[in-house]
């Protein structure tokens, strides 16, 4: 079992506890401080914890490393202790298989993890437009693109650009020069070569 499956376990049983406590005995006031204590102290957990990983992340970048990011994350995903570090560093580790474009790792990780939720979260949609117009399911890719266009997030407006792109020049069968220059992808070079 994953530490933060058993430390979510840990804290919804305090909670639950916290909560029946003041049915039980009559004061609320001491429960009430302790829920409060406890939520504040994962939340404080949750970002220490993010902080640690991801300078350890943005070192490999910085050294180039992406074999030892891919060990580090593969591991954190299954010590972290909070969920949501462990979902952070289940997406860092797909974004890091795309970099040095292996298409069948990318895709093994997010089945792997799918029971996560992770496919909501909005920086992997353009990932999966990638793969889907890689395997020429374009009816797919057109969804997950109105799904991309829709997103209110601001960090969105290059891959709404790029997801754009990407989608005319496969409908058009037309090499794009600037999408090809401007991604990081080595898959979406490959998908514009297709078309030069």
């Amino acid at each position: 079992m994953k530490r933060s499956t058993i430390v979510s376990i840990f804290v919804i049983a305090l909670l639950a506890f916290l909560i029946v406590l003041p049915a039980v005995n009559g004061k609320v006031l001491v429960p009430l401080i302790l829920i409060f204590v406890t939520v504040v102290g994962v939340v404080l957990g949750m970002s220490l914890e993010w902080i640690k990983i991801s300078k350890k992340i943005t070192m490999y970048y910085d050294k180039s490393d992406t074999d030892g990011l891919i060990k580090y994350l593969n591991n954190q995903i299954y010590k972290a202790h909070i969920m949501r570090n462990s979902n952070l560093c289940v997406i860092n580790l797909v974004f890091a298989y795309m970099f040095i474009g292996d298409t069948e790792k990318t895709k093994e990780v997010l089945e792997k993890h799918k029971a996560r939720f992770i496919h909501t979260f909005p920086n992997l949609q353009y990932i999966k437009l990638i793969l889907a117009v890689n395997d020429n399911n374009l009816d797919e890719a057109k969804l997950i693109n109105q799904k991309i266009q829709k997103s209110k997030y601001n960090f969105m407006h290059k891959q709404k650009l790029a997801a754009t792109q990407l989608l005319e020049m496969v409908e058009i069968k037309k090499f794009n020069k600037e999408l090809y220059e401007s991604t990081k992808y080595p898959l979406v070079k490959e998908i514009c070569m297709r078309y030069k």
